[in-house]
């Protein structure tokens, strides 16, 4: 067997029991919860707690494993006592119906809908009411009456993700802010654009990639301050940077931006190979059918040293050259 301790639990006094053929039962002091009980017997075990506070304990202990993904323990939340509670947007369209244990902390139903919805804690308020829920209060606590309902309205707000964005060096903790971005900022949010954009630079290639999906989320195509704030990173000294600036300026700038296509010309003859792929795929994206400089720089690639950036060059000037186009031709 193995242990569920209940949120506020010193490890220090954790201690077994031995399982029996019986109803297992909470320690006398409703600390812990043998996890063998999950195996079928989970709800003798909570009918048989000995007091409200001890059945309280045992709901926060259950509903703490489930957070991080015991599946064994998942399995007697259901059986524990529950109320419906149903989270809403600020428009009142609902996000999701989680049900959930009355005695658990605020806390552990904002990590139930970080891992339905997707929504960092950090970025969560809650709202029962008029009032704001508290991390270390009960649940029941917002219920109005006796309903088994219970009315959240969820405020998602970016601030803290503003503000430690910069200084964020954990790169599961990056990948969470950014998709956050993507999925929240306001459409065209400057504070938002740039601090993803500062981000362009991450040496971590997964957080990199990120950062130019959520860019394209957020950012208008066409954006002027977008286009600026990634062109910004189009002549970093570091090879793996410029070529996720190649990216992201694809992602953001309008086709036939003249700024964009021209910025993207001169990097398709860059000294990297990831770059210059990154450059022929761009124009793909954001060149005009028939635009004679991206033609150019196109078939100049087309004796690429690198096997893969010529196929890609073959690819791209095929669908941007004009039909009957003789210069493409005779490339």
């Amino acid at each position: 067997a193995f242990w569920l301790p209940s949120p506020a639990m010193d490890s220090a006094a954790m201690a077994p029991c031995a399982p029996s053929g019986e109803t297992h039962r909470l320690l006398s002091d409703g600390a812990l919860l043998c996890a063998c009980c999950a195996a079928g017997r989970g709800q003798a075990s909570l009918q048989g707690a000995a007091s409200d506070d001890a059945m309280q304990v045992a709901e926060q202990t259950l509903v703490a494993a489930a957070v991080v993904g015991n599946e064994a323990a998942q399995s007697v939340v259901a059986l524990a006592p529950s109320l419906r509670a149903q989270l809403r947007s600020m428009s009142g369209k609902l996000m999701c119906e989680i049900f959930v244990c009355p005695h658990m902390p605020v806390s552990l139903l904002k990590h139930l809908l970080a891992d339905q919805r997707g929504i960092p804690l950090k970025c969560q308020r809650l709202v029962a009411g008029t009032a704001i829920m508290e991390d270390s209060a009960m649940v029941v606590s917002y219920l109005t009456d006796s309903s088994a309902e219970l009315l959240v309205t969820v405020v998602v707000t970016l601030q803290d993700l503003y503000s430690g964005f910069e200084q964020q060096r954990d790169s599961e903790a990056l990948l969470e802010c950014a998709r956050a971005f993507g999925q929240f900022a306001r459409k065209g949010d400057p504070q938002a654009i740039q601090a993803l954009s500062d981000r362009l630079r991450d040496p971590d290639e997964q957080v990199r990639d990120a950062v130019v999906e959520a860019l394209a989320q957020v950012a208008e195509l066409g954006d002027a301050f977008a286009i600026r704030a990634v062109s910004a990173h189009l002549d970093s000294p570091d090879h793996k940077v410029r070529s996720t600036a190649v990216h992201a300026l694809a992602q953001v700038a309008g086709r036939g931006d003249p700024r964009a296509v021209s910025a993207v010309v001169d990097r398709t003859s860059s000294a990297d190979d990831h770059v210059r792929s990154n450059a022929v795929k761009a124009l793909l994206q954001i060149a005009e059918r028939g635009d004679a400089r991206a033609a150019e720089a196109l078939a100049a690639r087309l004796e690429d040293r690198s096997d893969y950036v010529r196929l890609v060059a073959v690819r791209a000037l095929g669908q941007l050259a004009r039909r009957g186009d003789e210069a493409a031709v005779r490339a």
